[in-house]
Formats: structure tokens, sequence, C-alpha cells
């Protein structure tokens, strides 16, 4: 298991024999010291057979472990009750660049595996999105039983990845034809790393956008990853589709977060809780903590 420079790893499954259980040895390649497995609930039992019983895949800082003679399960999609104020995850695939309008399968598959495991460890109702593949996010939402998706699903945009051009209605009835009409479609209208080739303002597409393509809720973004979209134009948008909830999409922080849920029914964060604000490195629990604490004494005091 090659991670990177300073972490290669070797490993040993034994599998189960006697109706007992299997285990995994880990040792470091450069030190050879013994690491620590930990379990979860079954995990063991999940190994048993011979050597070429396994598939064994290393994504980043996760590996994956599958067993071809062993027959898994789907639990059913979890139902929630929305309030007006509540905290929801959204699972996304980002760091799989140069950026793709199409996905391939191999990406689509390993999100499916790994947030389905995740899935079981999330409390709260959560989301997903394939960057920048409607129907990929659709098919994603339904084999991980998300209760939301977000993307790029109107518009036509000259972008970093070619002209871009989605289509929520293929993307709806998809969604439809796969039996979970329950998915909450969140449609963000101004796309990160790309222009518009609609000369209408932000607001004039947003109100469309609600007439014609019937979104959940409207998402309103800042020209990359981690900018915030200009607050006058958030303000916009919140006015001219009122019944419609309306999300900042990018660039929420600590310093900024009051003054944005004073004009959206909610905001997607990402970048701003990472380690030193850095949308490639890994969330910091400190950041996420004084985010979280100043969000809920604003709802408190609302």
């Amino acid at each position: 298991m090659h991670r990177d420079n300073d972490e290669k790893y070797i490993g040993c499954i034994k599998p189960a024999s006697g109706g007992g259980t299997g285990d995994i040895d880990i040792w470091n390649a450069t030190t050879g010291v013994a690491c620590t497995v930990n379990y979860g609930s079954g995990a063991q039992a999940y190994l048993t057979g011979a050597r070429e019983n396994y598939d064994i895949l290393t994504v980043q800082d996760t590996t994956i472990v599958t067993n071809r003679t062993t027959q898994v399960g789907v639990t059913a999609a979890p139902s929630f009750t929305a309030n007006t104020q509540a905290t929801i995850k959204l699972v996304s695939e980002v760091s799989n660049v140069p950026y793709e309008l199409k996905v391939n399968r191999a990406t689509l598959s390993t999100m499916s595996f790994m947030i389905g495991k995740l899935s079981r460890k999330i409390s709260i109702p959560f989301g997903v999105n394939v960057l920048w593949d409607p129907m990929s996010t659709i098919a994603l939402a339904v084999s991980t039983n998300a209760q939301f998706v977000r993307e790029i699903f109107t518009g036509t945009y000259a972008s970093d990845m070619g002209i871009w051009n989605p289509n929520a209605g293929e993307a709806m009835r998809y969604r439809n034809s796969l039996g979970r009409k329950d998915i909450q479609m969140f449609y963000n209208i101004s796309a990160e790393f790309a222009y518009s080739l609609d000369r209408r303002t932000t607001a004039e597409r947003a109100e469309s956008t609600v007439f014609s393509s019937i979104p959940d809720a409207v998402l309103v973004s800042g020209q990359i990853t981690g900018q915030s979209a200009k607050l006058t134009e958030i303000k916009e948008v919140s006015k001219i589709i009122p019944t419609t909830p309306v999300l900042a999409n990018t660039g929420v922080n600590l310093e900024n977060v009051e003054e944005i849920l004073k004009v959206t029914d909610g905001v997607i964060i990402g970048s701003s809780l990472k380690v030193n604000g850095d949308t490639w490195k890994n969330i910091d629990f400190n950041r996420a903590k004084k985010f979280m604490t100043k969000v809920k004494s604003i709802r408190k005091n609302a």
C-alpha cells in the first residue's frame, strides 16, 4: 500500500478457518513496525477463502478490500423530516483533477463503495456530488441512499472543461426512473471554473430555473472554489425566488457566515474548514468546531 513517499505499508490477510474469524496484519514497509488494526462490526467474518478471492485497491488514504465470494447487502434509505434549521453533510468528489464532464466508471464505482461505507456512520441527512456530471451524481445518490444532490443541472457555460450544457429534465427523469423521487435536487446556477453564456443576471436565471426546472434549492457560487459570490447577488436571488431555499455554495467562512445567513436559507462549506483553509487538505477539527459553534449561536439568536 503506497500512499505517498512517506507512507508505505505491507499487509497480509489471514482468512478465517474452522468457523473462526479472519485477520489482517499490517507493517510499516520502511521501519518494519507492526501497525494496530481495528475492525468494524462483522468485518473479520468477511475475510474468508483463498487469496484469489480478494481484490485490493488503494485510493489516497484508503485501501479497499473486496471479497468476491461474499455477498453484501444494502440498507434501506433513512427517512427524515426537513427542519427550518438543520445541519446536513455533502460528500463530494473534488480531488480527481483534471475535471471531466463525464466521469469514468472507476471513479463512480470507487465513490459508491467508499460513501456506502461512510454512510453507516452518518447520523444526519447527507448528499452527494460527482463533479461535474449530473447523471453520475444521480446514480451515486441512488446507490448510496443519499437524500440530496448538488450539481450544475441548467444553463450553458464556457468552462475549463469545454462547452458545458447540462440537462435538468434528463437528470430528474433519470432519478424518477430509478424510484427515488424523494432525492432533493440542489441546482448550482453559477458554475465555478466557468462563464455563463446566458446574458441574463443570476437572479433572472434563478427565477427562470425555478419555473422551468423545479429545483428543491438554488445555490449561488463564486468564480472558483473557496471564493464567495457577491452578497448583493445572493440577496437579489433570495428576493426573486422567496419560496425556494437559497444557499451560498462557495466562499463561506467564520468571518462572513453571519452576514450570509441573513440573506440565505443555508450554506455549503468546505475549503475554510480544511487545514489552513486549503481545499486539498483534510478537515481541521478545530476550524470545524469553531465554525459550528458560531452557527449555533447565530441560530439561537435568530
